[in-house]
């Protein structure tokens, strides 16, 4: 069967990000309910809980990708104001609840409080994928992260995101964000949806590695976004 066979309303990608989406749904639902039942049972040990938790941790991270992998295929998130600090903290609290053991502690007190930012649902999405792939990279299961804005500058903001996780190799770094990567067109999941998002809402997103005599191991993020005038 080609292409020409389904016909228009089947052509393209994005019948198949349905299809994909709609059966990892299902994966996923099944996946959890065994996890959940597996960690009530009173033979668990303590032990088994923090891994069938873990697991848990992953499904729950897997339908947040799904779902945001289907409001930006399909565009239907409409922009709006959104107040960067609330966004901060609503995406370290989300990230928080869905990683239920994982160590991780947020520093806010650089995030200047007003600062409104075009964007919807989908900045909080990018700032909890960002989060977890330092949490992921941190030495120790232990990640953390200071985050500072920048004054406006030509109706933008920046955000920096620093933290002590394990930095990027230099052959990691490129084309980090992009669709396509490399020769081989290689796919970097939940990063590139990050630099969709940015760049859906006028932005933009780098990463850099640590400087000499840094405090931050593992280098910063650097997110620009529009400023919405108050």
């Amino acid at each position: 069967m080609n292409e020409g066979d389904l016909g228009d309303e089947t052509s393209g990608s994005g019948f198949y990000l349905d299809l994909i989406t709609h059966d990892l749904k299902n994966l996923n639902q099944g996946v959890y309910g065994y996890l959940e039942l597996m960690e009530m049972l009173p033979e668990t040990t303590d032990l088994q809980k923090r891994f069938l938790e873990e697991a848990l941790s992953y499904v729950r991270m897997s339908g947040n990708l799904i779902r945001t992998m289907e409001v930006v295929e399909g565009e239907k998130s409409p922009s709006a104001p959104q107040g960067l600090y609330k966004v901060m903290v609503e995406s370290y609290h989300s990230f928080s609840n869905v990683n239920r053991n994982a160590k991780i502690e947020l520093d806010t007190s650089e995030v200047t409080k007003g600062l409104k930012v075009n964007g919807s649902r989908l900045v909080v999405d990018m700032f909890i994928f960002l989060l977890d792939f330092m949490f992921r990279k941190a030495r120790g299961g232990k990640l953390k992260v200071h985050a500072r804005t920048e004054a406006p500058v030509e109706g933008k903001v920046q955000l920096i995101l620093s933290g002590d996780f394990v930095p990027l190799p230099e052959k990691e770094r490129e084309g980090l964000f992009n669709e396509v990567s490399g020769e081989k067109g290689t796919k970097k999941g939940k990063l590139v949806l990050c630099g969709r998002i940015a760049r859906m809402f006028g932005g933009s997103i780098d990463y850099e590695p640590p400087v000499q005599g840094s405090r931050w191991s593992g280098g910063l993020f650097r997110i620009t976004l529009a400023e919405v005038s108050q």
